[in-house]
C-alpha cells in the first residue's frame, strides 16, 4: 500500500508539473479556458527540454545526483507555484466545465477514459522481460544507489572511462533517477509503473488530438478513431512496431519517441496543413522536437526525417521559402544531438569520467 500511495503521489506531481510547464505556452492572460490535452503534451516536452539543459552540466561536471535532485526539485516547485498563482483559476474553471460535460452532453468522454484505462492496466500488469531492461533500469538504479549521474556501465557495473554520449544526451532516465531520489521510490516502480502509466496517458492524448484534427472536432468520430487505435495497439504489436514498445517496453525512451513524440509532431503538422497555424504552433513544434530529443536518442534521427517529409511539401504548396527556415530552426535540437553523437562515435568528442 505504501508503494501504491507513492505511485499516485508521483503521478499527481507529474500531472501538475506538466500542466504548469505547458500553461507557460498554451495559456494566455485573457483565456477563459485551456485545452488540457494540448497543455499536458506541451508541458511534458517543455519539462524534459528544460530538465536536459539543467541536468547536462551536473552530469559532465560529475556532481552528485542528490545535488541535481535538490536543484531540480526547487526549480520545478517554483514553476508549479508560479503557474498555480497565474493560471490556477483558469485550470479550475476549465476542469469544472469538462466535468459537467462528462455528466451532460459529452458522455462520449467516458468511452475515451475507458479505453485509456484498459491500456494503462494492461501495460502496468503485463510483465515481459527484455534484455535491454537491464541496461535502462540498471542505469537508473546505479545512479540512485551510487549518487552519481550516468558514470557506470549498467551491464557490467564498472565505471566508464568516458561518458556514453549516445545515451547521456537523452536525460529521460536521469529524470527517473531524480524522481526516485526526491520521493524515495524504487527505480523499478518509477520506470516500470509510474512512467508506464504516464506514457500511456500521454499517448492517448496525442492520438486524441490527431482525431480532433482529422475529424474537425466531431467528438463521436474522434471516439471511434481512438477505438480503432486501441484495437491496433492490442493486435499489431511485435518487436518492430510502436505497439510492442507501448505495451511491453514502455520504460524505454524509444517508447516515448514512437508513441508520444511522433504522434505529437504529426498533430502539429496537421494543424499547419489545416490552416490552423500561428506563432504558437511553431513554438510548440520546436518545444516538442527539443523535448523529444531530450527524452530519447532515437528522436535525433527520426524527427528531422519526419519534419522534412512534412514541411518540404508544405513549403512547395505554399511557395513560401520561409517555411524551410522555420523547419531548420525546429530541427536544431535534434541536429545538435546528432552532431555530438557522430563526433563521439568517430572518437573526436570525448568527455572523460574522473575517478
Amino acid at each position: 500500500m505504501a508503494n501504491l500511495g507513492k505511485v499516485i503521489l508521483v503521478l499527481s506531481v507529474y500531472a501538475l508539473a506538466f500542466l504548469a510547464f505547458g500553461s507557460l505556452v498554451t495559456a494566455g492572460r485573457n483565456r477563459r479556458e485551456i485545452s488540457f490535452s494540448k497543455t499536458l503534451l506541451a508541458g511534458f516536452f517543455l519539462y524534459h527540454a528544460v530538465f536536459q539543459i539543467t541536468a547536462l552540466p551536473f552530469m559532465f561536471l560529475q556532481k552528485p545526483l542528490s545535488l541535481l535532485a535538490m536543484f531540480w526539485g526547487a526549480a520545478a516547485a517554483a514553476v508549479i507555484l508560479w503557474s498555480l498563482c497565474r493560471f490556477g483559476k483558469l485550470w479550475v474553471r476549465t476542469a469544472g466545465e469538462r466535468l459537467r460535460g462528462l455528466f451532460g452532453k459529452e458522455r462520449w468522454g467516458w468511452a475515451v477514459l475507458f479505453l485509456t484505462g484498459v491500456l494503462v492496466i494492461l501495460a502496468s500488469l503485463v510483465y515481459v522481460s527484455f534484455w535491454d531492461a537491464t541496461y535502462y533500469v540498471g542505469q537508473v538504479s546505479f545512479s540512485v544507489y551510487t549518487d552519481t549521474i550516468n558514470q557506470i556501465e549498467p551491464l557490467s557495473g564498472s565505471f566508464l572511462q568516458s561518458f556514453d554520449l549516445k545515451h547521456c544526451l537523452a536525460t529521460y532516465h536521469v529524470n527517473d533517477a531524480v524522481i526516485c531520489r526526491l520521493f524515495g521510490i524504487h527505480p523499478l516502480i518509477e520506470t516500470k509503473t509510474v512512467m508506464v502509466i504516464a506514457v500511456m496517458i500521454l499517448t492517448n492524448l496525442a492520438y486524441y488530438r490527431i482525431g480532433l484534427a482529422l475529424f474537425h472536432g466531431k467528438k463521436s468520430s474522434v471516439t471511434l478513431f481512438l477505438f480503432f487505435v486501441f484495437v491496433l495497439h492490442l493486435w499489431t504489436y511485435s518487436a518492430y512496431t510502436n505497439a510492442g514498445f507501448l505495451l511491453f517496453r514502455t520504460y524505454e525512451g524509444k517508447a516515448v519517441t514512437a508513441n508520444v513524440s511522433i504522434p505529437a509532431v504529426l498533430c502539429l503538422l496537421l494543424d499547419l496543413y489545416g490552416g490552423r497555424e500561428n506563432r504558437q504552433t511553431w513554438l510548440l513544434l520546436l518545444i516538442t522536437v527539443w523535448g523529444a530529443a531530450a527524452a530519447a536518442s532515437s528522436a535525433m534521427f527520426l524527427l528531422p526525417a519526419m519534419l522534412a517529409a512534412g514541411l518540404l511539401p508544405l513549403a512547395a504548396i505554399r511557395r513560401q521559402p520561409a517555411v524551410l527556415g522555420k523547419m531548420v530552426l525546429v530541427m536544431l535540437p535534434c541536429l545538435a544531438a546528432a552532431a555530438c553523437y557522430l563526433l563521439w562515435h568517430m572518437g573526436i568528442l570525448e568527455i572523460a569520467v574522473r575517478r
